[in-house]
């Protein structure tokens, strides 16, 4: 148990690190200051220092809190009961895990992580962060998957799967910093196909990638099912205009392919008095 001295120094530690997370969502790191962290937790910089002697330090713990929450998030936006279905629950867990990237929180990680890439400290704080967060990761793939467990040669595919579609959100969702629901929409069906596809290599399903819609749009089924009778009859030519046309079976047509038109038959034999007498002509007789 804690004496109220250790109390209030968790206390004020959440404090220091709820203040980080949120000005890292709202202002982004150049918002980030020690200084602004401390206001906002309502302690004094040296207070700050206590704590966190660097604001390495502090980048990296409120990073680290970020992603715990990030875990939880992803939980919260599943279903309580997973559809039985596997390709269903891609779905949904594709679904919930890009709206975790969509999160502001999440936008103000990138930020956090860029910084890295020039700040050597930085980066060797987030290394052992970041490969804790993707085991977290796979370990959420696991629940989300027990077939998994049936087979555990699939762990490596699973693994390279979730990582692959991990990656793709990232990218996108570096380049996006407007709401617009229709790339939304569009972003979410490619990380469907992606995902279907990476768990199919894995051996998790057997499903055609190619062969399925990620919209849930009956139209859209209607077009990939066929059951259109409009349709069935134009494949199969039940319609008795087509078969007349495709058999040949009106008298009409018969008369026209056979030639028994006597006005036929007198064109193509040349029994025309007229055309006798045009022929005639040129060599002057009559």
């Amino acid at each position: 148990m804690l004496v109220p001295q250790q109390a209030r120094a968790v206390a004020t530690r959440e404090r220091l690190l709820e203040a980080a997370a949120s000005l890292l969502a709202e202002e982004g790191l150049r918002g980030t200051t020690t200084t602004a962290v401390a206001t906002r937790a309502g302690v004094s910089q040296g207070a700050l220092f206590k704590h966190f002697p660097s604001k390495t330090a502090l980048l990296s713990a409120a990073t680290q809190a970020v992603l715990a929450s990030l875990v939880r998030d992803f939980r919260t936006g599943l279903p309580k009961k997973l559809p039985d279905a596997l390709e269903a629950r891609i779905a949904v867990g594709v679904r919930a895990l890009w709206k975790v990237f969509r999160l502001p929180a999440m936008q103000g990680l990138f930020e956090v992580y860029l910084a890295a890439r020039t700040d050597p400290e930085l980066g060797e704080a987030l290394e052992p962060l970041l490969s804790a967060h993707r085991e977290n990761i796979f370990a959420e793939a696991r629940r989300l998957f027990p077939e998994r467990i049936a087979r555990p040669e699939l762990e490596s595919a699973l693994a390279t799967g979730v990582d692959a579609v991990v990656y793709a959100m990232q990218g996108v969702a570096l380049g996006l910093f407007r709401s617009d629901e229709r790339r939304e929409r569009e972003h979410l069906a490619f990380f469907e196909r992606l995902a279907m596809h990476e768990l199919s290599v894995a051996g998790l399903t057997t499903a055609d990638p190619a062969a399925t819609t990620t919209a849930a749009d009956p139209a859209v089924k209607t077009k990939t099912t066929a059951p259109d009778p409009a349709v069935m009859t134009k494949t199969t030519a039940a319609d008795p205009a087509v078969m007349t046309k495709t058999t040949a079976a009106d008298p009409a047509v018969k008369t026209k392919t056979t030639a028994a038109d006597p006005a036929v038959m007198t064109k193509t034999t040349a029994a025309d008095p007229a055309v006798m007498t045009k022929t005639d002509r040129r060599t002057g007789r009559r």
